[in-house]
């Protein structure tokens, strides 16, 4: 009888237009406790907090090893070819290429691809890299389509009432467990090292969430996301004049300003006990600036304040 997504689950996979193989991967006997049918008569894999494993933030592995909670048979798949991790705080949840080739990649008109330089995990959420590929020499072998079924809001509420929950966890069948058996699923701080570019300094890449929180003189500020670390921000977007002749004070205003501001931030003492760390001046070859603030609360997380004009 055909069920609908588990009530913890987050997302589903499902098998990517023309995807032989991720149709196979969802038929496969050991994916059948996975298995939800969508509204429009659809089979998926579920992904969320219904999946039980031995780190608190890993949603789910996928891969060809005993230990994986998806099943997926081949020799161009790694044991642990990727998995899914959420940050507990914030609900924000990441994709990570766990595979020896790497072999993952994301793919869509809204995709921000791993890029060199970088640990390879990228964020994943409803309308951000929503199609993901794995094995093969193109990292397409394997293609899902993520369908979300919780925004943000709600995966804090899971997260908040987690075990005030009547629903059950669901256990790996190909797992013996034994009082003898160590830890098999990957540890969530084991992440694939980046390929490193020299001294080549890498933009941050973000999207935004939410209204705007404010505006200012010189633009407005919203909140953002990390695409590749997860972290949640605020970018404040510069609005820079149209016309030629203002465009000279305006920069030399902005400029003084954003100084007088980063001194300010640096000497106060915010209610959420956060001070700064940290800002950079940048400047592209289209003469367009950027500065970046960073500032670290009490208890040890990050936020980072990009000012950017658009």
């Amino acid at each position: 009888m055909p069920r609908p997504p588990h009530p913890l689950a987050f997302f589903s996979l499902i098998p990517y237009p023309g995807s032989e193989r991720a149709k196979r991967v969802v038929d496969h006997p050991d994916n059948v406790r996975h298995v939800s049918t969508l509204r429009d008569g659809v089979e998926a894999l579920d992904v969320g907090f219904h999946i039980r494993g031995k780190s608190s933030t890993t949603l789910a592995t996928i891969g060809r090893g005993v230990t994986a909670d998806i099943y997926v048979e081949g020799s161009s798949i790694s044991q642990i070819q990727c998995s899914f991790e959420i940050n507990l705080d914030s609900g924000v949840v990441m994709l990570y290429d766990r595979s020896f080739a790497q072999s993952t990649q994301v793919f869509g008109t809204n995709a921000t691809p791993f890029e060199h330089g970088r640990v390879r995990r990228v964020l994943v959420q409803e309308g951000l890299n929503t199609i993901i590929g794995i094995g093969g020499e193109r990292q397409d072998l394997v293609q899902f389509e993520l369908k979300w079924h919780q925004d943000l809001t709600k995966m804090a509420e899971i997260i908040k009432n987690y075990d005030a929950l009547a629903c059950g966890r669901i256990e790996n069948p190909r797992l013996a467990r034994t009082v003898d058996v160590s830890p098999t699923d990957c540890l969530s701080r084991w992440e694939t090292s980046p390929q490193t570019l020299g001294q080549q300094q890498l933009k941050i890449r973000y999207v935004k969430v939410g209204p705007e929180l404010g505006s200012g003189q010189f633009g407005t500020v919203h909140k953002a996301i990390d695409v590749d670390s997860g972290k949640v921000m605020a970018v404040k977007i510069l609005e820079q004049p149209t016309t030629a002749s203002r465009q000279e004070h305006w920069r030399q205003s902005l400029y003084y300003a954003l100084k007088r501001e980063v001194k300010t931030l640096s000497e106060i003492s915010h209610v959420s006990k956060s001070s700064l760390t940290s800002y950079s001046h940048e400047t592209d070859i289209c003469a367009s600036h950027t500065l970046s603030i960073s500032s670290r609360h009490k208890a040890g997380t990050s936020r980072r304040w990009r000012y950017l004009w658009a």
